[in-house]
């Protein structure tokens, strides 16, 4: 007992320390700070102040929002002279992460259901119904032959189809674009974001910006960088891009709001930078179906008749601009946020049918899907009154626009 005693005691009341050697030498005594310093550059300078290890991150939630400004006029032989707005060239009005603005189209005048020539190509020229095969549709035609080989002019013969007449002759695009002056036209972007893992919340709309401000600016990377409206122009000009060749055929067009932002910092320090690119790839050696676009059958409202839209099978010439916002913030012990959004397009052309029984009682139209329409009516609507449906002959203007301006939303 007295030595397990004596054992526990040397223990517990005995200190030792290692021998230090000092050897005085240059080169071992360099090689030693050499190493002490590149850890100390090692954690303070790359963990610390480059990669700030030591914050916290999160992801951000974000929705961006757009409104178009701009109005001009046209007069031309096919339309005659007519004003322009949002509410014309912004197609549809309201659209899921995307925004479309008409700058060009080619006008295909009262069209109805019926037989008429095709256009004539290589596969639609004929001398006799023996080269028109009855039934046939090939990947560019217009409608379904009818095996008759009919004049198309004074000297050319085609395969007449059942189509929608005259069939649509998109060979000339307008140039320059129809409404050209859309280059002026202005796009308020509203960008919010929200980390909430800290409950930090901002927009592109920054506390300083007075309504009177927001009534005259127009972003300037040097002169009004936080202006959040922007010209259409200086979009396509700061992608590297001319407005006026891209509004003949369509583009699409980003526009990347990137969130920087470091709240050990004043959050007045977090602010938005807005960066340009052209989305659509332009190879101007391989420019195969270049640009954007969509058709679009429109019938105008005549006599106070209501008229129905209908979304229905879209072709796609337009203009886009994407918003493609990312976040980066941090605080200590700090959030850093890291996203990117992807571009979602689709589009919704509008398809108007008139209804004859809409011309005596108050009508209402309501929204069907094509497949809801039945087999063998032209015309379809849904009238408030009574449940109804007729047929009749649609007549109308089919336009294929070129120019959208694409909103890609953060979330």
């Amino acid at each position: 007992m007295a030595g397990c005693c004596a054992a526990l005691a040397a223990f517990l009341f005995e200190y030792d320390t290692p021998r230090i050697v000092l050897i005085r030498s240059r080169k071992v005594g360099l090689m030693n700070r050499a190493v002490q310093l590149l850890i100390l550059a090692y954690v303070i300078g790359w963990v610390f102040v480059w990669e700030k290890g030591y914050q916290e991150t999160d992801s951000v939630v974000s929705s961006v929002t757009t409104k178009a400004k701009g109005v001009t006029v046209t007069n031309t032989s096919t339309l005659g002279f007519r004003v322009w707005d949002v509410a014309d060239y912004v197609i549809p009005a309201q659209e899921e992460n995307s925004l479309f603005i008409m700058t060009n189209m080619i006008i295909t005048m009262n069209q109805t259901q019926g037989f008429c020539p095709e256009l004539p190509d290589k596969t639609t020229v004929c001398k006799s119904d023996a080269n028109c095969v009855a039934g046939s549709s090939g990947t560019h035609s217009n409608g379904i032959a009818t095996g008759r080989c009919v004049l198309f002019n004074g000297t050319v013969k085609t395969c007449e189809v059942a189509a929608w007449c005259p069939v649509e002759d998109d060979t000339h695009v307008p140039k320059p674009a129809f409404l050209k002056a859309a280059e002026n036209f202005t796009l308020l972007v509203k960008n919010n974001i929200w980390y909430p893992k800290f409950n930090f919340s901002k927009r592109n709309i920054l506390p300083n910006i007075t309504t009177t401000y927001l009534k005259s600016c127009i972003y300037d990377a040097v002169t009004d960088p936080f202006c959040p409206i922007f010209r259409l122009g200086k979009i396509v000009e700061r992608a590297g891009h001319s407005f006026q060749d891209m509004a003949i055929e369509g583009g699409i067009m980003g526009i990347q709001i990137n969130w920087d932002c470091n709240l050990d910092r004043t959050s007045s320090l977090c602010l938005p930078r807005y960066s340009f690119r052209r989305l659509d790839t332009r190879d101007v050696d391989h420019n195969v179906s270049p640009g954007y676009n969509f058709r679009f059958w429109w019938l105008p409202v005549m006599l106070g008749v209501p008229w129905l839209i209908d979304p229905s099978l879209p072709s796609l010439p337009p203009l886009s601009h994407g918003l493609l916002p990312f976040g980066h913030i941090s605080v200590c012990p700090l959030l850093r946020g890291h996203q990117s959004y992807g571009i979602r397009a689709h589009t919704n052309p509008v398809r108007a049918h008139l209804n004859s029984f809409c011309l005596q009682k108050p009508c209402f139209p309501t929204s069907i899907s094509h497949s809801q329409v039945p087999g063998g009516y032209k015309s379809w609507v849904t009238c408030s009154t009574q449940e109804s449906q007729s047929s009749g002959k649609d007549q109308g203007t089919r336009v294929r626009f070129a120019t959208s301006l694409r909103q890609l939303n953060l979330s």
